[in-house]
């Protein structure tokens, strides 16, 4: 005999509605998106290998300020002027090695 709980969830399955096929594309093309931000983030930090002192936010932000350039100077600029490149900077190991790797890792502009 199922406890009261077991019925309960049963109950908010059936009341829940199911989303349109549409709205459960949209729901499915955000979660990859989510978790390939994600991914790329902590793909940065280990190539990086950066220490948690640096935030996963920092990390997504100097990637947008780096996306958002699409000339070769710009982005290079966006990464030396970012806050990962500040980072980089103080930490006192090859700037030019990882400003290149930073530069290599974040996304391009889409033509």
């Amino acid at each position: 005999m199922p406890d009261r709980s077991d019925i309960a969830i049963q109950t908010r399955a059936i009341e829940t509605p199911e989303p349109s096929a549409k709205e459960a594309d949209e729901i499915v093309a955000r979660r990859a998106e989510a978790e390939e931000d994600i991914d790329l983030v902590e793909h940065v930090r280990e190539r990086l290998d950066l220490d948690e002192q640096v935030s996963d936010v920092t990390i997504a932000a100097s990637l947008a300020q780096i996306a958002a350039r699409g000339d070769l100077r710009g982005r290079w600029l966006a990464a030396f002027g970012s806050p990962l490149g500040k980072h980089l900077a103080r930490r006192g190991t090859d700037l030019d090695a990882g400003l290149n790797t930073l530069l290599a890792l974040a996304p391009r502009q889409l033509s």
